[in-house]
């Protein structure tokens, strides 16, 4: 966790300092892409050693993005949207 914590508040500065202080908004977008790493290497890592995915972890994954998705509703939909592909983007080139 610390190596996480530590790793985000990095790229959080660097990302702040290039793009003069953005806010919120690209604070969340690290921390959406961060938190899909592990959960897409679960996804891909199961079906390439032949194994499946369980209904119970899709479930989960759903799941846990119910809050991250509320918390973001303050935020204007085109914003959302963009972020949104971005981090999916980013993170489907992972897996």
């Amino acid at each position: 966790m610390a190596v996480g914590a530590f790793i985000y508040w990095g790229l959080a500065r660097l990302l702040d300092r290039h793009s003069g202080g953005s806010g919120a908004g690209t604070a969340l977008a690290l921390g959406a892409f961060l938190d899909g790493i592990p959960e897409q290497l679960v996804l891909g890592i199961g079906p390439a050693t032949g194994g499946g995915v369980s209904v119970a972890l899709l479930v989960m994954l759903v799941d846990s993005m119910v809050p991250e998705a509320t918390s973001k509703a303050g935020s204007s939909a085109g914003l959302v949207t963009t972020l949104g592909f971005a981090v999916a983007a980013g993170l489907s080139s992972i897996s």
